[in-house]
C-alpha cells in the first residue's frame, strides 16, 4: 500500500485529542496499569463501549481472558534476534538467555543484554546474577573429544534459538515450563556418547540430586535448575542417560547407542521463577478502530522484553460478530531499554475526524533527546490511528514497524 496522506486536523479536533491524551496517562483512568483480570471482568459500561451486544459481552468474558493469557504468556516467550550481534534473546519471568553462536549467557531478569557478558565471565561482585554455558564438544566412546566446526549464527522463530553446526545442532525453546536444550547429532559411532559443556560465572557450584536433575548454584545461592536429560535415538528408543559434573564441567553421557541420529534435551528453569508478570497489565476499549460495526480491544505490557529490558508493548484485539480475536490484530513494542511502552492505554474517540477511532498509548520511561542533551524519563503518549485496512497505525514517522504496515509514526 502506497504512502498515506492526511490533512491537518482542526484545531478544536486537536484539543479535544489532547485532553484525551491527559486523560490516557491517569493512573485512575482505564488502561492506566490496573490488573488484567480485574479489567477484563469489570462491567463493559466502565470501559466505555458502543458496539453491538454480542461484541461487548466478550470483554469480560472468562474463555476470552483465558485466551487472552494464554496468547500473552507465549508472545512474552517469543525469540527476538539482535543482527548487529548476531545472537538471540529469551526472556522468562525467572531468567533471560542470550544464544550467541559459541555461548549461551543465563542472567536474572533484572539484567540488561550489553552487561551480560561482562557479568558473567568476570563475575563482578554485585547481587545480581549471571553464568555462561559453552558446549565444548562430542566424544564417542573412550575416543578423544571430537572437534567442532564453527558454528553458524544464532537463529530465531517463534519461541525458539537454533544454532547450527555440521556435527550437531542446538535448540533453544522457551516453552511454559522452561528452556528445552535439545541436541541433534546427525551422526556418530555406536556405544556410549558424551557431550561436554563448560560452565562459567562467580563461584559456580554444580550438584546432582537423586533424580538426576542438575541445580546449579552462583555464589552460594541456588540459581538454576536442570530437569534430567532424556535422550532418544534413531530407531526411537528411549537411551540410558544422566548428567555428569566435575570442576565446571557439566557433561550429558548417553548410553549405548545404536542408531542415529540421537536427540538429547534437557529443561533450564530458573530456581523460585514464578510466572505471569509479563502479561498485560493495562487494558481499555478502543473502539472501533477498523470501522467495521465491532468494538475492540487495547492491551498493554509494559514489563514486556525483547533483546532489550522492559520496551513495553501494545496490542490491538479486534472484535466481530463472534466475539474477539484470540490473537492480537496489531501490535507493536517499544524500541529502548525501560520505555515500558503499554504502561497506560486508553480509545480516545475519532480524534482526527476521519470515521475511525484512535487509541492513545503511554511510554513513562521515554527519554527526550535535545541536540546532545538526554532528559531521562520524560515520558510520551503516542497517538496511533485507526483505519479501515485492519490495523492501527500511527501518526507520524520515529520507529521500525512490528506489523505488516506502512512505516509507522508516532505523535505526542
Amino acid at each position: 500500500m502506497g504512502t498515506l496522506h492526511r490533512k491537518w486536523m482542526s484545531c478544536a479536533v486537536f484539543c479535544a485529542g489532547l485532553v484525551c491524551l491527559f486523560a490516557a496517562c491517569d493512573p485512575k483512568s482505564p488502561g492506566g496499569g490496573e490488573d488484567l483480570a480485574s479489567l477484563l471482568n469489570s462491567s463493559s459500561s466502565s470501559m466505555n463501549m458502543s458496539a453491538e451486544e454480542t461484541s461487548s459481552e466478550n470483554f469480560s468474558g472468562k474463555s476470552w481472558q483465558e485466551a487472552l493469557s494464554a496468547y500473552l504468556s507465549w508472545d512474552a516467550r517469543r525469540a527476538h534476534r539482535n543482527e548487529i550481534f548476531a545472537a538471540v534473546a529469551l526472556n522468562r519471568p525467572g531468567m533471560r538467555m542470550f544464544v550467541h553462536p559459541d555461548m549461551v549467557t543465563l542472567v536474572g531478569p533484572e539484567v540488561e543484554w550489553a552487561e551480560a557478558d561482562l557479568l558473567a565471565l568476570e563475575g563482578r561482585r554485585d547481587d545480581r546474577w549471571a553464568m555462561a554455558y559453552r558446549f565444548d564438544g562430542l566424544r564417542f566412546g573412550t575416543s578423544p573429544g571430537l572437534g567442532l566446526s564453527e558454528a553458524n549464527a544464532a537463529t530465531a522463530a517463534d519461541t525458539h534459538a537454533t544454532v547450527g553446526r555440521a556435527e550437531v545442532i542446538e535448540e533453544y525453546d522457551n516453552l511454559e515450563q522452561g528452556v528445552e536444550q535439545r541436541f541433534f547429532i546427525p551422526e556418530g559411532r555406536p556405544g556410549d556418547l558424551r557431550l561436554s559443556g563448560r560452565l562459567y560465572g562467580r563461584n559456580v557450584v554444580v550438584s546432582l540430586n537423586d533424580n538426576g536433575e542438575a541445580l546449579i548454584t552462583l555464589n552460594g545461592v541456588k540459581r538454576l535448575a536442570l530437569s534430567a536429560p532424556l535422550a532418544m535415538d534413531g530407531a526411537g528408543r528411549l537411551l540410558p542417560c544422566r548428567f555428569e559434573a566435575e570442576d565446571g564441567h557439566l557433561d550429558i553421557l548417553v548410553e549405548d547407542v545404536a542408531a542415529y541420529p540421537v536427540y538429547v534435551d534437557p529443561v533450564w528453569t530458573a530456581v523460585g521463577e514464578a510466572s505471569g508478570h509479563m502479561f498485560g497489565k493495562a487494558l481499555d476499549s478502543a473502539g472501533d478502530v477498523n470501522g467495521d460495526g465491532y468494538d475492540d480491544v487495547i492491551v498493554g505490557a509494559p514489563d514486556y522484553n525483547t533483546f532489550y529490558k522492559d520496551v513495553g508493548k501494545a496490542y490491538v484485539f479486534h472484535g466481530s460478530a463472534s466475539g474477539l480475536s484470540s490473537q492480537a490484530d496489531w501490535t507493536y513494542e517499544g524500541q529502548n531499554s525501560y520505555e515500558r511502552f503499554g504502561s497506560s492505554v486508553a480509545g480516545v474517540g475519532d480524534v482526527d475526524n476521519d470515521g475511525f477511532d484512535d487509541v492513545a498509548i503511554g511510554m513513562p520511561g521515554y527519554d527526550k533527546q535535545i541536540l546532545w542533551f538526554n532528559y531521562p524519563d520524560t515520558g510520551k503518549v503516542s497517538v496511533v490511528r485507526g483505519l479501515a485496512a485492519g490495523a492501527c497505525w500511527p501518526l507520524r514517522s520515529k520507529a521500525t514497524r512490528s506489523s505488516a504496515a506502512p512505516s509507522p509514526a508516532w505523535a505526542t
